[in-house]
């Protein structure tokens, strides 16, 4: 729980630099529309990272360049997140004009609706053992790090990277099908 000089400080950060921050993450996100409510999204989770992490903030020598610099880390992430999920999908299931939608979480939860990811999501969980399955939504779907997927797993993290080894055969053996029928 926050005191009230520490919500003060938030609600004084707010103020003081929403906008600049959805204006970087927006821009670190190409400027486009559709990616609009992600920057958002992005300077809420930098103001909830501010309010954990409110004790270093009070005693930074720049709030702003703290700010700043959480806000691009999770721009990244997100981004990084987005790549290694199209990554994944897009050789099994993606549609073929996929280049030309955009990247945002948004676009990819509208990919997974189409009927054709739905049935190559089923084909490859159905091929999948459960550990591996739990893996594959935890990385994947998720875009959680090997390293917390292993903690929440309770695996070596050895152990996941052998699961999405495993995982990455499968799916390329299931593509390997694809073109010869």
């Amino acid at each position: 729980m926050l005191s009230e000089e520490e919500r003060q400080l938030i609600e004084a950060l707010y103020q003081q630099y929403y906008r600049t921050l959805i204006a970087i993450s927006w821009a670190s996100l190409d400027c486009r529309a559709e990616y609009r409510q992600l920057a958002e999204d992005i300077v809420q989770e930098t103001f909830a990272a501010a309010m954990a992490s409110i004790g270093r903030l009070r005693g930074h020598p720049s709030p702003r360049g703290w700010m700043i610099t959480t806000c691009l880390h999770i721009t990244q992430s997100k981004k990084r997140k987005i790549r290694n999920r199209i990554r994944i999908l897009k050789p099994v299931a993606m549609p073929p004009d996929t280049a030309a939608c955009p990247a945002a979480k948004d676009a990819i939860e509208a990919w997974i609706a189409e009927e054709a990811l739905i049935r190559a999501y089923g084909e490859l969980i159905g091929k999948l053992t459960p550990q591996e399955a739990a893996v594959y939504r935890s990385c994947y779907l998720e875009g959680k790090t090997a390293r917390t997927t292993a903690e929440e797993q309770r695996l070596t993290y050895g152990a996941v990277c052998s699961t999405l080894r495993r995982i990455r055969r499968k799916i390329e053996r299931m593509r390997g099908t694809d073109e010869d029928e």
